[in-house]
């Protein structure tokens, strides 16, 4: 859906530090759990921000991808001793991958219930693991029809393949 009239108010900034004076409709997270040392206080935090009804939507790499090197954030007994490496830029930065189950945990202990949880990026589609000269000469059809299949068929070996999950949830 595209709106044509209207008006977006955004923020950017550390969200433990900015005072906002009120709370918001929706909040956009893209790319920034992974570099936090306590993602369970960030989503805590991020829900404490959104009105009943607001809505989060949280993208973010898998911990699930089956070529995560990166720790489970619940393997840490204490994750402070990573607060000086957070927010550090692009994949260097990463301190952890969430898994589905930490996922689901965190947005449940933080008010916040799961309307969408999906896997999708899949290196057969992106390129990453040297397919850029096929997918040069497939039709974008079959490479949308591979990158749907793959992000909407549930099961293990799909979670596995594609390399990063994107939660839509509503404040309760």
């Amino acid at each position: 859906m595209k709106y044509a009239t209207g008006k977006i108010d955004f923020v950017t900034g550390n969200v433990f530090k900015c005072n906002f004076p009120g709370k918001f409709d929706a909040i956009l997270c893209s790319e920034i759990v992974e570099h936090v040392a306590h993602p369970d206080q960030f989503i805590k935090h991020i829900s404490e921000l959104l009105r009943p009804g607001g809505v989060l939507v949280l993208a973010t790499p898998s911990g699930e991808y089956f070529r995560n090197s990166h720790p489970r954030f619940s393997d840490y007994a204490d994750p402070s001793d990573l607060e000086s490496r957070q927010f550090m830029p692009n994949s260097d930065g990463h301190l952890f991958l969430l898994y589905e189950d930490e996922i689901r945990r965190f947005f449940s202990e933080s008010g916040l219930k799961i309307r969408r949880l999906e896997f999708f990026l899949n290196p057969l589609t992106n390129g990453w693991i040297k397919t850029e000269k096929i997918l040069r000469i497939l039709p974008k059809k079959v490479v949308d029809f591979i990158e749907s299949f793959t992000a909407k068929h549930g099961g293990r070996f799909f979670k596995k393949l594609n390399n990063h999950v994107i939660v839509v949830a509503e404040k309760t």
